[in-house]
């Protein structure tokens, strides 16, 4: 099957008496997981000691399913251990509030479709100052 492309499905019985009629066609859409978001990068007039913007581009493939939201993960520079911040984004931009003054972070974004999650976004590296 190819992304993107609707088939239909139809079924039918058969025992040894003989084949039922088609049931009704069911339509299904091929899609996958959107491609990871893209440019990833700080909105410097909106960052500050306490808070980081953040803004993005969609991937290259929405997986035959448009976007329904976004999922952006943080952690302190020093960590591997990402916190989902928020994963219901319907905009191509966020704040993420509540952070630490002096403290580095890093961040991935995600993107989700009705198939699921895309794979994460290249990390970026962002000082709350």
């Amino acid at each position: 099957m190819n992304p993107g492309i609707t088939y239909g499905f139809k079924i039918q019985a058969r025992n040894s008496v003989g084949s039922s009629l088609d049931s009704a066609v069911i339509l299904i859409l091929a899609a996958k997981e959107p491609d990871a978001p893209q440019n990833l990068q700080n909105i410097a007039a909106i960052t500050n000691a306490y808070q980081v913007g953040l803004s993005w581009i969609d991937g290259f493939y929405n997986g035959a399913s448009p976007v329904i939201d976004y999922q952006v993960s943080y952690t302190e520079s020093t960590s591997n251990t990402y916190t989902v911040y928020s994963n219901s984004i319907t905009t191509k931009s966020t704040t993420v509030t509540g952070l630490n003054a002096g403290k580095t972070y890093k961040f991935i974004l995600q993107s989700r479709n009705i198939i699921g999650l895309s794979k994460e976004s290249i990390e970026t590296t962002i000082l709350a100052a």
